[in-house]
């Protein structure tokens, strides 16, 4: 159910000494990542690498609103970005989190304007940028990065789709437990005692925007799988002990 087709950051990643390497390389290594890219020749990437550039940004920074002018195309090299909406009662739901890989802001060439959709760096990111306008040449020049573009816009609107009937028609543990099993699938390792833990750190009010519920629902809930022995929590990760019992939640209504 990801977003998009995404490869983790390694956990070992150091700002410093990636901004020490050139910049010409790390573009390259990132671009022939993407997806987006697949199937290009050697020089159809030269012809990429040159529309591109390098940019690092802090944890926190808005890439854009619904109410920005689209006007540029983000690849993310490093670092984890979060999409969310605003509900009407002001709350944020997360859309999509991104790793790795991940393409974004590319709403502009498929006529919407963001689509509601707000884009934050969720830590220390490094991407490279493009204008919008010059992907659209390239998607001339090069057709199938259009078709590539197609089945990932496909995908995020599938996704959309999924979590609202999910928000509207399942119960919130039920969302609860399916998001755990989401980031178990893109974060997990597995424990030496035959458990699974979640590799990254998200607190309560992250979860809870990834399931379209409260912080306090989520804070009773995840205390409830805690006695029931599900989950467990180390240094601020999430443990999962009986996947069986997590993946049962799923069937609830």
């Amino acid at each position: 159910m990801n977003c998009f087709a995404m490869v983790p950051a390694p956990e070992n990643y150091d700002v410093e000494a990636e901004a020490a390497r050139p910049v010409t390389l790390m573009k390259h290594e990132l671009l022939q990542e993407s997806e987006l890219f697949g199937g290009l020749t050697d020089k159809q990437m030269q012809r990429v690498d040159d529309l591109t550039a390098v940019t690092q940004c802090e944890r926190g920074k808005v890439f854009f609103s619904p109410e920005d002018t689209p006007g540029t195309i983000y690849f993310l090299k490093e670092g984890r970005v979060r999409l969310y909406r605003r509900t009407p009662e002001g709350k944020q739901l997360t859309v999509a989190v991104l790793d790795r890989g991940a393409v974004f802001g590319e709403s502009q060439l498929i006529g919407q304007n963001h689509a509601g959709v707000y884009a934050e760096a969720d830590e220390v990111c490094m991407l490279c940028v493009m204008p919008a306008g010059h992907l659209e040449t390239l998607i001339g020049e090069v057709p199938i990065i259009g078709l590539n573009l197609l089945r990932f816009v496909g995908q995020r609107l599938q996704r959309t789709t999924e979590l609202a009937e999910e928000v509207a028609f399942w119960s919130v543990r039920r969302r609860l437990a399916r998001t755990i099993l989401e980031l178990d699938e893109r974060y997990g390792h597995p424990t030496l005692n035959g458990g699974r833990i979640v590799n990254k750190t998200f607190t309560q009010a992250d979860i809870a925007e990834m399931c379209g519920s409260t912080r306090e629902t989520v804070a009773e809930l995840m205390s409830a799988l805690k006695k029931q022995g599900i989950i467990t929590a180390r240094r601020r990760r999430i443990v999962i002990e009986d996947r069986p019992a997590l993946e049962r939640l799923l069937e609830d209504a």
